[in-house]
């Protein structure tokens, strides 16, 4: 028989399964019929496996070649029906700098000149040991025009751009957005470019896709 506010999502049930060993059927097939008293359990980063999300950190130094300028980008492409979070930005001056940043929702199909996977480390060895996301570099990048907050930042001092989960970025891979990114450059030519990144990043539910 059919069953009243049935949960489609299966990945709810498949983190209430690994959390907690339960065997056979899903445990939470549909949903309360009426408004009810919870009390919410702590999740940390440690269980963000179970709910199906896989975290990686990355970091590069690039440097711009003589009157160029150096580039970074994060690029989830349109192909994988992946989104990706991006939890923490932080950028390191080794020179009084601004850098600009930019996100680009859609259409970005490409990497810039160097993908430096081995700057790229997963943050669960439970999970998938490299990212869909890819993470490029560039001596010589162009251009920017900034649609994020874009910090000029002191000599040998170090921003954060995100401070709290409000201020995490979103990216989404289908191929209706065409592929996304997030870009980083560095305004001031023949300069170190150093960029740290930490995201989490899972395959999108049938009714999330764009």
């Amino acid at each position: 028989m059919a069953i009243f506010n049935e949960i489609l999502v299966g990945r709810f049930n498949r983190a209430l399964q690994k959390l907690t060993g339960i065997k056979g059927m899903a445990p939470a097939p549909q949903l309360s019929g009426e408004i009810m008293a919870v009390i919410p359990l702590f999740f940390g980063v440690e269980e963000r496996y179970p709910e199906s999300w896989n975290r990686f950190a990355a970091f590069t130094a690039v440097t711009g070649g003589a009157a160029q300028n150096a580039g970074v980008r994060l690029r989830i492409p349109g192909s994988t029906n992946v989104i990706v979070v991006l939890e923490s930005i932080l950028l390191d001056f080794s020179v009084n700098d601004l850098v600009t940043v930019r996100v680009n929702p859609t259409g970005v199909t490409t990497d810039l000149t160097a993908v430096p996977s081995s700057n790229i480390t997963t943050l669960d060895q439970r999970a998938a040991p490299l990212p869909n996301a890819s993470f490029s570099n560039s001596t010589n990048f162009g251009a920017l025009t900034p649609n994020f907050p874009s910090p000029l930042g002191l000599a040998s001092t170090s921003v954060q751009l995100i401070g709290n989960p409000n201020q995490e970025v979103t990216l989404v891979g289908t191929e209706k957005t065409g592929g996304a990114s997030i870009d980083f450059l560095d305004t001031t030519v023949a300069t170190q470019l150093r960029v740290g990144l930490i995201w989490r990043e899972r395959l999108l539910e049938e009714g999330e896709r764009l």
